[in-house]
């Protein structure tokens, strides 16, 4: 299924409208995602990064591509870039749950070091977490993913709240 996801998303573009090319690289990156190709994860949101660098969504797909194949520290970069553009722009209500994942993940998977950072993190991001701005899955999974590194220090009680 990846391959036929990464055949559609390499049409010309006048062929695949812009949204439903950003479908097609979701589905594919899931797709490696489940088969366990976790080398190609990054691809789809690489063909389409020249085309549409500011598409919503699309840098956390990338950034998640990277954190999945191993290269944390730059999937940390991407998603930092891109955080912190769209809070220079004023976009500081605008909710992407998933550039949020992408870049819990990189700062998580950075081992001990990192998790108070994650936990600062989440928790200033929590305050946009709606079930009105984002699917019910991923809005559950940003919660479970602040809960989880609030039990990696130690804080129960918060974790349970």
């Amino acid at each position: 299924a990846f391959h036929f996801f990464m055949e559609a998303l390499n049409q010309e573009n006048d062929i695949v409208p812009d949204l439903l090319r950003l479908f097609i690289c979701k589905r594919a990156q899931l797709m490696a995602l489940l088969g366990g190709f976790n080398e190609k994860i990054v691809t789809p949101a690489l063909v389409l990064k020249p085309l549409y660098s500011d598409a919503k969504y699309l840098m956390g797909m990338l950034a998640f591509g990277h954190e999945q194949k191993g290269d944390f520290k730059e999937a940390e970069r991407v998603a930092k870039y891109e955080i912190d553009f769209l809070l220079s722009s004023g976009e500081t209500g605008r909710v992407d749950g998933w550039l949020d994942h992408a870049y819990a993940h990189s700062l998580y998977f950075q081992g001990p070091s990192r998790m108070h950072d994650a936990k600062v993190f989440l928790k200033k991001r929590s305050k946009t977490w709606t079930r009105e701005n984002m699917c019910y899955f991923l809005y559950s999974h940003l919660w479970w993913h602040y809960a989880l590194v609030l039990l990696e220090g130690g804080e129960v009680d918060e974790a349970l709240r």
